[in-house]
């Protein structure tokens, strides 16, 4: 064997075996374990008839990767003494199961087809049309906003000392749960007082509305409270017994409501709350950083915070100061005659106002009744008041159109054309033609109806007369409203 042919079945050898290298399985990847994103918009509504929580299902995961894993949102809640301090954030809320308010489901998003990258031969034939038109899901979907209403006890009313304190988790498959939402703290004392002294005035283009606001609620605001980031088991004892905290909630049967279509939530100073959209020691604290486990997730099925956003070694960390309460208002048509399925009130403010006045579009003849609520808005948190009194109004248009101008006259052969520009009214009926003899010093309608367009052909003149002409407006109203007149034209006929 020749030297050149040993190098040549080396390079064979060598190249088999790098080819079978090839096909050789590593060591496997660990599975996939995304971690649902955290709710990032919890808002809290009070109103007399309860408590309104609003978030969005989160769309993505901790990671930021998609699909989002998320399962369900829990939302749970506590009676906490406004002089009391929470020892762990995590542990005295989310790690009692008695805390929980409701658990909503989530409804899996639906796989992408790959029917559009098949060819045209592949594509299997369309389904026959169903019978019947399927029910559509009651779960909302990740992105979609949802709200859950609390109901109160009778001791809320006099619980002038307890907050409402909620936080919201979402968890996905294996026990994953996300971070906490920001914690959202309500005060249970006295809502505001409804606006007074609701006025309501038209011209020809809005009707007003005016109110007198009320006074911020309850006394000075507290001093704030603490988070102290000790174990559970080294605190004190809370002001308010374990029997009267489970007494402060009535727990119902979970009401999910959800709109028929998801659309953008109304952005109402920091408020997000479907189809509607205090003061002192209130608004949101974050989880406090700090301490071992879990990435800032909750993970296992023991309820075991972990985590940043649970347990912690260091100094006492106060909740943040709370955004100063603001008061705005929002207004209201009152529905007379609702009918099946509609409500009897209508939001008119796509946003709460600020000042107290607010003009709606006027409608003539229409009697409209209005309502005015006041609202406190500290951060995400939002005390609703008691409807005012209704204030109604039926308008009368009693504002005429504008005169017509540029009225000119040319005779055209043994008639004379006028012709003029056009008035713009919504309103608008038409016009009158007037005509007097010589200079016109007695003055009258060439016709019962108003004609509607801006030219009229006079054809009952006489050769060597001479004429003059003049044009009003009149409106829709009843009696119809009348302008003033155009300016006159003089004609002799030839």
């Amino acid at each position: 064997m020749t030297r050149r042919t040993s190098a040549a079945l080396a390079l064979a050898a060598a190249a088999l075996v790098a080819s079978a290298a090839c096909g050789k399985k590593g060591n496997p990847l660990p599975p996939l374990r995304p971690v649902p994103a955290r709710v990032s918009d919890l808002t809290v509504r009070r109103t007399a008839a309860g408590i309104e929580l609003h978030l969005t299902i989160p769309s993505g995961n901790t990671d930021g990767t998609t699909p989002p894993a998320v399962e369900r949102v829990e939302i749970y809640a506590k009676p906490v003494a406004a002089n009391t301090t929470l020892a762990s954030t995590a542990d005295a809320i989310t790690g009692d199961s008695n805390n929980r308010r409701t658990t909503i489901a989530v409804r899996r998003p639906e796989p992408e087809s790959d029917e559009s990258e098949k060819p045209a031969s592949d594509k299997a034939a369309p389904p026959a049309p169903a019978t019947q038109v399927p029910a559509a899901p009651t779960e909302p979907a990740p992105g979609d906003p949802v709200t859950f209403e609390d109901h109160p006890s009778p001791l809320w009313t006099a619980a002038t000392a307890v907050d409402y304190v909620a936080v919201a988790i979402a968890g996905g498959g294996r026990g994953r749960r996300s971070p906490l939402s920001a914690i959202v703290t309500v005060p249970l004392g006295d809502l505001p007082k409804a606006p007074t002294e609701v006025t309501a005035e038209s011209d020809d283009k809005v009707t007003r509305l005016s109110w007198t606001m009320p006074r911020l609620p309850g006394p000075p605001p507290p001093a704030p409270l603490a988070v102290l980031t000790v174990p559970a088991s080294a605190t004190a004892t809370p002001s308010v017994s374990a029997a009267d905290a489970a007494s402060m909630f009535v727990l119902p049967a979970p009401a999910v409501a959800m709109p028929a279509a998801p659309a953008a939530p109304a952005a109402t100073l920091g408020l997000a709350r479907p189809g509607r959209e205090g003061s002192g020691g209130f608004g949101t604290f974050e989880p406090e950083r700090g301490g071992r486990g879990g990435r800032g997730q909750r993970e296992g099925r023991g309820g075991r915070a972990g985590g940043r956003g649970s347990r912690g070694a260091g100094a006492a960390t106060a909740r943040p100061a709370p955004p100063p309460p603001q008061l705005a208002a929002e207004v209201l048509r009152v529905n007379p005659s609702p009918k099946p399925g509609e409500t009897a009130l209508t939001l008119l403010t796509t946003t709460p106002v600020s000042q107290p006045t607010f003009t709606v579009p006027v409608e003539f003849g229409v009697e409209q009744c209005f309502v005015v609520r006041a609202l406190v808005v500290m951060g995400p948190v939002t005390l609703e008041s008691a409807p005012s009194a209704p204030r109604c109004i039926t308008p009368v248009d009693r504002y005429p159109p504008a005169a017509p101008t540029g009225l000119q006259a040319i005779q055209e052969g043994t008639a004379v054309t006028l012709n003029w520009s056009p008035v713009d009214a919504p309103d608008l009926a038409g016009y009158i033609v007037l005509r007097g003899d010589g200079t016109g010093e007695t003055m009258r309608p060439l016709m019962r109806e108003p004609v509607t367009t801006t030219i009229y052909r006079d054809e009952t003149v006489t050769a060597g007369a001479t004429y003059t002409y003049s044009i009003y407006a009149v409106d829709r109203a009843t009696p119809p409203n009348v302008s003033q007149q155009s300016n006159r034209e003089t004609i002799t006929v030839r």
